[in-house]
């Protein structure tokens, strides 16, 4: 019987039974043995990552009905694949759309808190410029993790659209997937593509719109989530596109104004 190092418990094999720890002895400490655990990583999260992101764009939906079905092991975990992908994007923010500059929020559609700078300004006893970049400096991060609230808000609607379909769980993978498609189109692909369209010279002035890409990618948006819901749901086909119609009317909803109003105010209590 062997004892687990982890958690005290007896065994016998390779792995505890009870925690899932390996016995490791004194050969696991060689040079050897560090270097093929680092090929087994690199490889198996190679692999994983690739066979999630072929799956999302190839055959969409299938993700979801495979990882609520149990098949699990060739998948890169949904959640974590959007974090990652939440990552990439704090890396490199190609698109802007959902961190606007304070300024937007002065003089656009969010007037009504036109009011807590105005505040902040003669409070703090700073001007408009500073705390413009002050602002832009904290929302750049708030931004990109804020992006977690759109699978609660997703799998809500999602939940409601299709009401007593699929367990809420089911419903969270749904939107997980659905969400990893949207992060990587307007935030990654179609941003990318249009830069290099414009690198040629194909009206650069135009494909570097924010706005161009929002209608780029919500077009292949609603063609996604009609594929989606079609699969996952069985539901007919004109079902499923009148429902992807909605769905994609109130995610561009949530994410305009309420996702933007949530940003702000974190960002104004950070400051």
């Amino acid at each position: 019987m062997i004892i687990c190092k982890n958690c005290a418990a007896s065994f016998e094999g390779n792995f505890c039974n009870h925690c899932g720890q390996k016995n490791y002895t004194e050969k696991d400490k060689s040079i050897k043995h560090l270097i093929e655990d680092v090929f087994h990583f690199v490889t198996h999260f190679e692999g994983a990552f690739f066979t999630t992101l072929k799956t999302i764009f190839v055959k969409p939906g299938t993700l979801t009905v495979d990882y609520c079905n149990g098949i699990r092991k060739k998948y890169f975990k949904p959640i974590s694949f959007f974090l990652l992908m939440v990552i990439l994007y704090l890396l490199f923010p190609l698109f802007k759309g959902l961190n606007p500059q304070m300024s937007h929020y002065k003089n656009n559609i969010f007037t009504v808190i036109e009011q807590q700078i105005e505040e902040k300004i003669q409070t703090d006893h700073i001007s408009e410029e500073d705390l413009s970049r002050a602002f832009e400096m904290k929302s750049h991060t708030v931004s990109k993790f804020s992006l977690l609230l759109l699978i609660p808000f997703s799998a809500i609607i999602i939940s409601l659209l299709f009401y007593r379909k699929r367990v809420l769980f089911d419903n969270f993978i749904v939107a997980t997937e659905i969400n990893i498609f949207y992060m990587l189109m307007i935030f990654l692909l179609m941003p990318l593509a249009f830069m290099i369209m414009a690198f040629i010279g194909l009206n650069p002035s135009f494909f570097d719109d924010d706005l161009t890409i929002t209608y780029g990618a919500g077009t292949a948006f609603v063609i996604y989530c009609s594929i989606v819901f079609h699969k996952v749901f069985q539901a007919k086909w004109w079902i499923a596109i009148i429902t992807a119609l909605l769905f994609s009317f109130i995610h561009f909803t949530v994410i305009f104004f309420l996702y933007r109003f949530i940003v702000f105010e974190i960002t104004f209590m950070l400051l």
